[in-house]
């Protein structure tokens, strides 16, 4: 019996170096250059969620998806609840049913959030 293991590995595809795969999201042409991901594919936009205080954050979301789940993911990030916070598009509150293309948005729109208010003015009484 011969011992094999001085015996070098062949290499199994190529000319034996190392071809990295592209990353999620990263697309690869016939030359093997590799692209960064970007949000120009038809059914795919790239949105922000900010809040008052500036912090900002970046989503690539399929146009059907329903914005109730990048609002969760936008809320668990900061640690907070859903509940007393209000989202909007254009000025439009964003319910849990609506989709990006259900409100016509578009690549690079920003999803506003604030504080919810309740209450209104106390109406004075003034006794004569």
């Amino acid at each position: 019996m011969t011992d094999n293991q001085d015996q070098p590995i062949p290499p199994t595809e190529g000319n034996g170096e190392h071809q990295p795969r592209p990353s999620a999201g990263q697309t690869q042409d016939r030359e093997g250059d590799t692209d960064n991901p970007t949000s120009e594919t038809p059914d795919k936009l790239s949105l922000r969620v900010r809040d008052n205080a500036q912090n900002e954050l970046h989503f690539v979301v399929k146009k059907n998806t329903r914005l109730v789940r990048l609002i969760d993911a936008w809320c668990q990030r900061h640690g907070i609840s859903r509940i007393g916070k209000r989202f909007l598009v254009n000025g439009s509150v964003i319910h849990d049913e609506d989709t990006p293309e259900s409100l016509d948005m578009e690549d690079g729109d920003v999803i506003e959030v604030f504080e919810e208010q309740v209450g209104g003015a106390v109406e004075d009484k003034l006794k004569i």
